[in-house]
């Protein structure tokens, strides 16, 4: 079964990532509007800011296609079937290993008066109890298994099955997840029992550091800041602009969006105040394995600043 969509559960407006969930090629989604409440001619004139006047025919027919791919209830009976294979074998998995593992469904957030539904195609699986943060875990289940998920953070991994999904793919899924938690018991087995012997042996002080600080840094949750705009994006685009180290970047201007992924939410436009808690959180972002984008300096040790500005 599947929940209910979230237009039927009252929501206005929907961006659909039929890219993701459906067939449709990538960078091709769909905006469901429903009801009175947004006015339809202020999402048009939000859109003409947005899009090109010469759109790709190809991307608009991959969406009629995956929508007539998608109204078929026999095309999601395998993938809902993989879905909760996959969730069953994790379940099993992290059972066997002390509860390594937790996956978010019913039963293990919330009231049920407080969830309107889960997604049975999303895996939302939390890592912390194998001393590992969510993007170390996405980037070993990538190199060693060529599993890509959809989306990792500092506690989570986030699998999508969709069309083309099968039961192999579940099977693979579990089997990965099985090689990731013997090898990281293992790991803190091995931490134990150096630490129980340093008398007679000297403790690998690396790998219990490791594991610690991933999960002192999965559990840091941050403040959210409301930037203080010294200059309006226009502005500090069009403003002369100077490169200096993040860190002595704290009261100044900043001339660049940065914009820390996961969430994808930027935490500076243009124009506004850098702050302490801001620099810090971006910071953090990269030290997790996460990704700050709308940087001009990847590794985020420079920053561009309005020059002038303090």
């Amino acid at each position: 079964s599947v929940p209910v969509s979230a237009l039927s559960a009252g929501a206005d407006v929907v961006v659909h990532s039929s890219h993701k969930v459906l067939t449709a090629m990538t960078q091709a989604a769909m905006l469901h509007l429903k009801g009175t409440r947004v006015r339809p001619d202020r999402i048009s004139k939000a859109l003409q800011v947005l899009q090109t006047s010469s759109p790709s025919y190809i991307l608009l027919s991959s969406l009629d296609a995956a929508r007539r791919h998608a109204i078929n209830p026999a095309n999601w009976l395998t993938p809902l079937a993989a879905a909760s294979a996959a969730r069953r074998g994790l379940v099993k998995l992290s059972g066997q290993c002390n509860n390594c593992l937790t996956l978010l469904q019913h039963g293990s957030c919330g009231s049920e008066e407080s969830i309107e539904g889960f997604d049975p195609l999303r895996l939302v699986v939390n890592v912390q109890g194998l001393g590992l943060g969510g993007y170390a875990a996405a980037e070993w289940l990538e190199d060693k298994h060529h599993i890509v998920p959809e989306l990792a953070t500092a506690q989570l991994v986030v699998f999508v099955l969709g069309p083309g999904s099968t039961l192999d793919d579940a099977q693979a899924l579990v089997a990965a997840f099985r090689d990731l938690c013997a090898m990281q018991l293992a790991q803190q087995d091995s931490c134990h029992n150096n630490s129980r012997d340093s008398s007679h042996k000297p403790t690998d002080k690396r790998s219990i550091n490791a594991i610690t600080s991933s999960q002192s840094t999965s559990n840091k949750q941050h403040q959210q800041y409301q930037p203080e705009a010294a200059l309006s994006p226009r502005d500090a685009f069009y403003a002369d602009s100077e490169c200096i180290e993040l860190a002595d970047a704290a009261g100044r201007v900043s001339a660049e969006l940065l914009c820390p992924y996961p969430p994808g939410v930027p935490v500076l436009f243009p124009g506004e105040v850098i702050t302490a808690g801001v620099i810090e959180q971006l910071q953090d972002t990269l030290a997790q394995g996460g990704a700050v984008t709308g940087a001009h300096d990847s590794s985020l040790k420079t920053v561009l600043v309005v020059a002038g500005s303090s």
